[in-house]
C-alpha cells in the first residue's frame, strides 16, 4: 500500500482492498448443437477468466504441488459443470502487488516449517486459499451464467522479441540492463520472506534458514547513507570500549541492518557462482568461468535511478580461456531476460496482451488504458494476461519504483519499465488496426550459450 499510495490519484487511507483492478473478464465457449437440453443450441463447453491475484495462498514450506488458488477456483467451477465435459481456466492478470493474505498473514505451513509439525498452519493455509479461489469461482459464474455479448469478428495477433534492456522512448528516456533492488532481498511483506543466506551461499551447514533481514522501502539515498554509518559504526566497534554496544544500536536500525545485510548478500552471490559445483562443464577447448560485476557500470546504475542494486544479474557474462593459447573473451549471459517475448492478440472486440511477468494493478490498469485509446471502437474488452510466455520479473509504475518496495525493487529494467512496455503495445496494437503504420519488429529470441553444471 504505501507504494501504491504514491500514484497520482491515490487517496490516503483507501482500503487495500480498493488497490486493485477490480475487474474480472470471462470469456465464454459453446458448442453449438441442437438438443432438447442446450439453450438456444448452445452447450456451454469452457471458460477463461481473467483476473489479478497472486496464486500464493499455499506458501514457500509446502512440499506438494499445488494449483492454489487459482486451480481451487477450476477445479470446483468444473467439478460444478462436469469435469469431464466442461474446462475452466482461471488465468491471472494485473497481479503484481495483489495479495490473498492480507486478512490471515503470511503463510508458514508446511513439512518443511519445523513450527508446524502438526500441520495446523498448513490446514489454516489451505482453508485461506479455497475461501480465495471459490470468490473467484463464484463471481465467475455469474458472469458465465448472466448477460453476454457474443464475440464476432477477425482474429488477429502481433508477437515481437523486444531487448527490454536498451528501449528508447519518444520522450528520450530509456531502459537499461537489468538490475535488483536491495529490497528485493526483502521479499513480500504478504506473501512470504526470503532466506537469503539459505539460497545464495553454499554453506555445507545442511538446511541452515535465515531470514535476510531487509526491510522494503530502500531506495539508493538511504542505502548510501546507512554503506557510511556502517563504517562509521564498524570503526567504532574496532576502537573496542563500548564496541558491543555500538554494533548491536547500529543493527538495531533496520534500514542499516538491511544495508550490512545486503552488502553480505553480494558477497553470498559472488562465492555462489564461484563455487565450484556451480561453474559450467569445460570442453574439449575451453574452460569457463563466471563473470559476476561487484558494481554494476554507473551509467546503468544512474539509470536505474532510486534503485540501490543488490545483484547485477543482467551483467553477468562468462570468462571463457582458450586452455591453449590462453586467450580470453567474454560472453554475455545475463541471469534474467534481456529478450523479452511480447504478445498482442485480438478476437473480435477482446483483446489480450500477453506479458512475460508480474504487473502491478496500476501498471496492468494504465497498460489496458492505452490500448484502450489505440484500438478506439474497433475493441470493448482487455485483458492483460500475465506470466505469458517469458518470465521477467516485476512492472511497477513510475512512482512506485521510486518507492523501491518489493516489486519497485525487483523492477528489472530501470523505472522507465512500464512506459517502454505500454509503448511497444501501443505500436503492435495501431499496426494491428491500420497495417500502414509501423509496428514492432518481429525481433529474434536471445540465445545464451548453453551450459552444463559439473556433475
Amino acid at each position: 500500500m504505501p507504494a501504491w499510495l504514491r500514484n497520482p490519484g491515490a487517496r490516503p487511507g483507501t482500503d487495500p482492498a480498493d488497490a486493485i483492478d477490480p475487474e474480472m473478464l470471462v470469456l465464454r465457449f459453446d458448442r453449438h448443437r441442437r438438443s432438447a437440453t442446450a439453450k438456444d443450441g448452445r452447450v456451454p463447453i469452457g471458460m477463461v477468466s481473467w483476473f489479478g491475484l497472486h496464486p500464493t495462498n499455499i506458501g514457500m514450506f509446502n512440499v506438494d504441488l499445488s494449483g492454489d488458488n487459482k486451480g481451487w477456483a477450476s477445479f470446483v467451477t468444473e467439478r460444478e459443470r462436469g469435469a469431464h465435459a466442461f474446462v475452466a481456466a482461471f488465468a491471472n492478470a494485473a497481479a503484481g502487488d495483489v495479495s490473498a493474505n492480507l486478512a490471515g498473514g503470511i503463510p508458514l505451513g508446511g513439512a518443511n516449517n519445523p513450527a508446524d509439525r502438526d500441520l495446523s498452519l498448513l490446514r489454516r493455509d489451505i482453508a485461506r486459499m479455497m475461501e480465495a479461489g471459490q470468490r473467484q469461482a463464484d463471481h465467475a459464474r455469474a458472469l458465465f451464467d448472466g448477460p453476454m455479448q457474443e464475440v464476432r469478428g477477425e482474429i488477429a495477433l502481433a508477437h515481437s522479441f523486444v531487448d527490454m534492456s536498451a528501449v528508447v522512448l519518444p520522450s528520450g528516456q530509456r531502459t537499461w540492463p537489468a538490475m535488483l533492488g536491495v529490497s528485493f532481498g526483502a521479499g513480500s511483506s504478504e506473501d512470504g520472506f526470503p532466506r537469503i543466506v539459505e539460497s545464495v551461499l553454499p554453506l555445507g551447514l545442511g538446511r541452515l534458514s535465515l531470514d535476510s533481514g531487509i526491510v522494503e522501502g530502500i531506495d539508493a539515498r538511504m542505502f548510501h547513507i546507512r554503506i557510511g554509518m556502517a563504517g562509521l559504526h564498524l570503526a567504532t566497534v574496532l576502537a573496542g570500549g563500548t564496541a558491543a554496544v555500538a554494533l548491536l544500536n547500529g543493527l538495531a536500525d533496520p534500514v542499516l541492518r538491511s544495508t550490512v545485510m545486503a552488502l553480505a548478500g553480494k558477497v553470498a552471490f559472488g562465492l555462489r557462482l564461484g563455487d565450484p559445483r556451480f561453474r559450467p562443464a569445460d570442453d574439449a577447448r575451453y574452460s569457463y568461468h563466471w563473470e559476476v560485476p561487484a558494481f554494476a557500470d554507473p551509467r546503468t546504475e544512474a539509470g536505474q535511478g532510486d534503485k540501490p542494486i543488490l545483484f547485477p544479474v543482467g551483467e553477468v557474462r562468462l570468462r571463457r580461456t582458450d586452455r591453449r593459447s590462453g586467450a580470453m573473451d567474454f560472453i554475455p549471459c545475463p541471469m534474467v531476460p534481456r529478450v523479452v517475448p511480447l504478445q498482442l492478440v485480438k478476437i473480435g472486440q477482446v483483446v489480450i496482451a500477453g506479458v512475460p511477468g508480474e504487473f502491478n494493478a496500476e501498471a496492468g490498469l494504465r497498460l489496458k488504458e492505452r490500448l484502450r485509446r489505440a484500438f478506439g471502437v474497433a475493441a470493448q474488452h482487455y485483458a492483460v494476461a500475465g506470466y505469458a510466455n517469458g518470465y521477467a520479473g516485476y512492472v511497477a509504475t513510475e512512482a512506485e519504483y521510486a518507492a523501491q518496495h518489493y516489486e519497485g525493487a525487483s523492477t528489472l529494467y530501470g523505472p522507465h519499465t512500464l512506459e517502454a512496455y505500454c509503448h511497444c503495445f501501443v505500436r503492435m496494437a495501431e499496426r494491428m488496426v491500420d497495417p500502414t503504420r509501423p509496428g514492432l519488429p518481429p525481433g529474434s529470441p536471445d540465445t545464451p550459450p548453453t551450459l552444463h553444471l559439473r556433475p
